[in-house]
């Protein structure tokens, strides 16, 4: 799970570890405006559809206009491909209902974070038009000081993350065993 707030580098990170194998990133279910890159998007009627199927969502976000989803079918598909789905995640109770919705996964959780003017710039460059909002997440978002990791994606670049990450999650299995 790589957790943190908008602009932080979590899609960067999992292109990295995707590229490392047998990473996969778990695109969320949306439903809503903005950015389509990254996700499921869905219609209203199949949100719907979604949201009353039981223990099916795991978690859901109302942010931006927009609903997000963690579902519980595409996870548990990508486990059994074999991969390791990467989630991202922006709230400390979206990081605990994962991993109590799924104690038979071993979770790795790793605090991604930047200074909030390295945020600002990224999210402009990003162009999404929100940037207000934005910002708002990024000062409502605490950092996660359970997780394994804690990374500033200000100081480290993208792939030494994904590489520390890899190797967290192969200690992590093989502890496990």
């Amino acid at each position: 799970m790589l957790y943190g707030p908008p602009a932080v580098g979590k899609d960067t990170v999992t292109s990295y570890l995707v590229k490392l194998g047998p990473f996969s990133h778990f695109e969320r279910l949306k439903c809503g405006p903005g950015r389509t890159t990254g996700y499921r998007m869905i219609e209203e009627a199949e949100l719907v559809d979604v949201v009353t199927k039981p223990g099916e969502v795991i978690w859901r976000d109302d942010r931006y206009g927009a609903t997000y989803l963690v579902d519980r079918s595409h996870v548990e598909a990508l486990v059994a491909a074999g991969l390791v789905p990467v989630l991202h995640l922006g709230r400390p109770d979206a990081v605990n209902a994962v991993a109590r919705a799924l104690p038979s996964l071993r979770w790795v959780v790793v605090d991604l974070y930047a200074p909030r003017d390295v945020v600002l710039k990224r999210v402009i460059e990003r162009g999404t038009g929100d940037t207000s909002a934005r910002l708002r997440a990024y000062d409502s978002t605490p950092r996660l000081d359970t997780a394994l990791l804690s990374i500033d994606t200000s100081a480290v670049d993208a792939s030494t993350a994904a590489t520390e990450i890899a190797d967290a999650v192969l200690h992590q299995t093989q502890g496990s065993l």
